[in-house]
């Protein structure tokens, strides 16, 4: 996962990972643990944030398809 384009897409959208957390129906430390790769997200978690952010199918892959 490349953290920094999360977190970019995240300010574009004048979102914090708190509220972000809320919208996709997670505790903030849970997806804190995601967002600092400790746990990966699951693919319904995936969708939530494409939606919730507006992500295109490109931009999900390169957020979270990096390798």
């Amino acid at each position: 996962m490349n953290k920094s384009k999360l977190k970019i897409k995240m300010l574009e959208k004048g979102v914090t990972a708190e509220v972000l957390a809320e919208k996709i129906g997670m505790s903030k430390t849970a997806f804190s643990k995601r967002l600092n790769s400790l746990i990966p997200f699951k693919d319904h978690e995936l969708f939530k944030l494409k939606t919730e952010l507006s992500l295109t199918l490109d931009e999900l892959n390169n957020i979270f398809l990096t390798f």
